[in-house]
Order: C-alpha cells, then sequence, then structure tokens
C-alpha cells in the first residue's frame, strides 16, 4: 500500500477514480467541500461555468473525516511518522440518470479490480453502502438525488518537526513537597 502525502493528493485519487467508474465527464465530478465546487479542474477556455438542468448529472463527493479502530500513529526508523486514518466520503448523484449511474459506481467499486487498483494507490475501501434516494427540491425545481457512503482509510507519511530521541534524553523530575500538603 502507497503512502499518501496529503488531503490534497487522497481527493485526486478518489475523484479521478470517481470519474472513470461513473462514466461522468470531468467537469461533473467536482469536491463538494471546495469553494468553487471543481478546484481540482482547470478552467481553461472561460471564465464562467456553464449551468446545469435537473436533467444533467452532476456527482458531488465530501471527504469526511470519523474515528475508526485503526487510526494509528508509528514512527518509523526514518524518524517519519506513518499515520493510518479513517475517513467517510459521502457521494451525491445529481440527475434524471442518478439511480442507474449509481447502481454502476456501487458495483464497480465493490470489484476487486477498483479495490485493487485504489489499494495500490494508498486508498483502502473498507466498505460501499447501499445508496438511498432523495427529491430534493432547489429554486421551485426537483432533483432528483442518490446518496451513498463508502468508508476508507489510508496510510499517510508525515514529517516529524523533532526527533523522538529529543524527548529520550530530558533529565528526571524532582518532587519536592512542602510538609504534609500535597
Amino acid at each position: 500500500m502507497n503512502t499518501i502525502n496529503d488531503i490534497n493528493e487522497l481527493n485526486k485519487l478518489i475523484r479521478n477514480q470517481l470519474i472513470v467508474q461513473s462514466e461522468l465527464p470531468s467537469d461533473r465530478v467536482r469536491n463538494a467541500l471546495t469553494t468553487y465546487g471543481a478546484m481540482l479542474d482547470k478552467l481553461l477556455t472561460k471564465q464562467e461555468f456553464d449551468g446545469i438542468c435537473e436533467c444533467d448529472e452532476l456527482l458531488l463527493f465530501e471527504l469526511r473525516t470519523r474515528e475508526g479502530e485503526s487510526d494509528v500513529s508509528m514512527t518509523e526508523k526514518d524518524d517519519t511518522i506513518t499515520f493510518y486514518k479513517s475517513y467517510s466520503l459521502h457521494i451525491i448523484l445529481y440527475g434524471s440518470n442518478s439511480a442507474t449511474i449509481m447502481n454502476k459506481l456501487i458495483a464497480r467499486l465493490r470489484t476487486r479490480a477498483v479495490r485493487q487498483a485504489l489499494y495500490e494507490s494508498g486508498v483502502y475501501i473498507e466498505k460501499v453502502e447501499n445508496d438511498t434516494s432523495i427529491n430534493e427540491y432547489k429554486n421551485d425545481v426537483m432533483w432528483h438525488r442518490h446518496d451513498t457512503d463508502i468508508l476508507i482509510s489510508c496510510k499517510m507519511s508525515i514529517t516529524q518537526v523533532t526527533d523522538d530521541a529529543a524527548f529520550e534524553s530530558i533529565e528526571p523530575v524532582n518532587i519536592i513537597y512542602e510538609g504534609d500538603k500535597l
């Protein structure tokens, strides 16, 4: 399992796999936590985004931190820190074909080939949950929506600020009591 250096790298890995497995154009797969919705895309030709309507498909993903029993930090021999961290990937899919696309996405993410490809990149899929459907009203327009959560974990590499050996060289602390007071 490869190590991941930061959250931006993790978001890029996830986004690339969502684009491939959902078969949606890259401008329709957006990080819901960025200011512009698609910070990972560069707008090359125009200075405006095309609007979408309720018949168009749009996939939003949100990486949420969660507690896991395997969340640990370890100091390696080269004084780097290996950090195992658990996340929940919340996916929202809008559009008239959202049910079909979500079924394909869930089925593909559960296959050994996709799980292995993500694992080799540094992302371990713990569980792909079933989807839920919602009809959401925005600006007096009904949007078909399907949501799912994918439980993942990854191995991150973090540089130490100080050596662990520096803490081992601290002199013992002597406690002096004043009379019978504690």
